[in-house]
């Protein structure tokens, strides 16, 4: 009779989950990434706050780095805003191509929006990136392993000069920053935040019955999704402006070097939250991928009649 307690109580908790209005509502309201073509659900509320939560993350970050910050003016932080300045040209190219076959899809009903979901031919979400206000900042005495560089949604770039010195090509800045736009570019810190509030609310659930890290394991299974996802989008972007995409490869091995070591490997998607470097070069260096990153390299080239 306890058992049985526990499954109906389990089975009530997650049907008020599924039917929560807020989650039917998301089921209404799905968005696709460019390039991948992989439709998820945004919770409209974080969505309308996303830029507001991104420039309030991004000040927290340089009051956590005050007086370690690097001027405007200096070399390693006019390097690093030019090549960003670059791959984000390359970015609103790439989305006028791409809105140039988009379309409004309100006008259709939710089931067929399910269809279109299901085929995977929902237009590319875009409207997240118009009138970005896009700001580089480059810290200081900060060790590479505990902080190479991120991104705060709303076009905030943190990187480290410890990361910038030991990468001295332009080629291997541009692969670690068009990797960071590339998260912007696919609202990963939106998604993250609406799948986080669900998790926790099935971890909480889940806990009632067993003792089980669900939302961290889950966390980690969606951000090695996440970091996948943005070096695919990155490789194109830095391709698409003259970046030679075969360098890459040989970026992420290098960056092998900080991973975080894993007892069992064939886990490591549950129990960290990037996947290694080999992988990663491994995946960029697939011959699809590379053959479709040469394209547009190699059309860039030829617009301005390099051989």
């Amino acid at each position: 009779m306890g058992m049985l307690r526990y499954f109906t109580l389990a089975a009530a908790s997650f049907a008020s989950i599924a039917i929560s209005p807020r989650i039917l509502f998301r089921l209404q309201n799905p968005g696709t990434i460019p390039y991948i073509n992989r439709t998820r659900f945004i919770d409209p509320t974080k969505a309308s706050t996303e830029r507001i939560s991104g420039q309030r993350e991004f000040e927290e970050w340089k009051q956590q780095f005050q007086g370690m910050t690097l001027p405007s003016t200096h070399s390693h932080s006019v390097r690093v805003t030019r090549i960003a300045k670059n791959i984000v040209g390359s970015m609103h190219s790439e989305i006028n191509k791409l809105r140039s076959i988009s379309e409004d899809i309100s006008q259709y009903g939710f089931l067929h929006r399910v269809w279109l979901r299901m085929t995977r031919k929902l237009p590319p979400s875009l409207s997240h990136l118009d009138g970005l206000n896009w700001e580089v900042l480059i810290v200081t005495g900060v060790p590479v392993r505990y902080f190479p560089a991120l991104v705060c949604p709303g076009g905030k770039i943190i990187a480290s000069t410890a990361f910038i010195e030991l990468h001295p090509s332009d080629v291997e800045l541009a692969t670690m920053l068009a990797h960071e736009i590339a998260h912007i570019m696919a609202r990963h810190g939106c998604e993250r935040r609406t799948k986080v509030e669900l998790i926790s609310m099935i971890h909480r659930v889940l806990n009632r019955f067993v003792t089980i890290d669900f939302y961290q394991t889950v966390r980690n299974w969606i951000d090695h999704r996440f970091e996948f996802e943005a070096d695919y989008i990155g490789l194109l972007l830095m391709a698409a402006v003259g970046y030679d995409p075969r360098q890459a490869p040989k970026y992420y091995e290098k960056m092998a070097m900080f991973d975080v070591p894993v007892k069992y490997p064939v886990l490591a998607r549950f129990l960290v939250s990037h996947p290694s470097g080999r992988e990663r070069a491994k995946a960029v260096a697939r011959p699809e991928i590379m053959k479709e990153a040469l394209l547009l390299y190699n059309d860039y080239r030829g617009r301005r009649g390099v051989e």
